[in-house]
């Protein structure tokens, strides 16, 4: 259910009745993240060019004004690169979406506020951008972006794998695993302690107190 876990995330709803309206509202999408470790947590931006705002706009807006009330998600306004955007989150991070604006009309829907940040600086042309890399560049003279037949392009930069294969990303990469099998380890002592008991622990001082049993 990794799909959903991310569109709940983001505040998103995926409604496949309603993909003429995706035909005829949005022109561009872009998917963009640092890592491919999604089912750890990773961050994961939408960058949309719309046709019509209006309706777009209101239709995500219904969609976050739904997920914040069945979620009991707090909402605030942050600045990102002095733009104004609506952040709605869960202490637990089920719901962690930041939507902004630019002046450009771009939208950026995000489930970090550091990419956010990130993609925002980049849009505005204060960060280096992908597509002006010179690797990218050669893959777009083979792979033409006017090809009428393209309805997408997934694309791997070369920093990106040499990111990926660093010391520094497989340290992080396994730290992530540890601690994702010491939480699957203490679910585990919990379901435990309520067959024990018959109630939920309050504490993790209840969990570890069956320990010896």
């Amino acid at each position: 259910m990794l799909k959903q876990k991310i569109m709940t995330q983001l505040a998103l709803r995926e409604n496949k009745e309603a993909r003429a309206f995706y035909d005829s509202v949005i022109s561009e999408a872009a998917v963009t993240g640092s890592d491919p470790f999604i089912i750890e947590g990773s961050d994961v931006t939408l960058v949309f060019k719309l046709k019509v705002p209006a309706l777009f706009n209101t239709t995500v807006a219904a969609y976050r004004r739904s997920f914040q009330e069945a979620y009991r998600a707090e909402k605030k306004t942050v600045k990102i690169e002095g733009i104004d955007a609506e952040y709605i989150f869960t202490a637990d991070r089920r719901i962690n979406s930041v939507l902004l604006t630019l002046a450009d009309g771009t939208v950026i829907i995000s489930n970090s506020l550091k990419a956010a940040e990130i993609v925002a600086a980049t849009a505005l042309g204060k960060r280096k951008c992908m597509a002006d890399e010179p690797d990218y560049r050669y893959m777009r003279t083979i792979y033409s972006a006017t090809d009428a037949a393209e309805d997408g392009f997934v694309y791997l930069s070369d920093a990106f794998i040499r990111r990926l294969v660093s010391p520094e990303l497989r340290i992080k990469e396994a730290r992530r695993m540890r601690e994702a099998m010491r939480m699957a380890l203490l679910e585990k002592y919990v379901i435990y302690f309520t067959q024990l008991t018959g109630s939920y622990p309050s504490s993790l001082d209840d969990v570890l107190s069956v320990l010896g049993n």
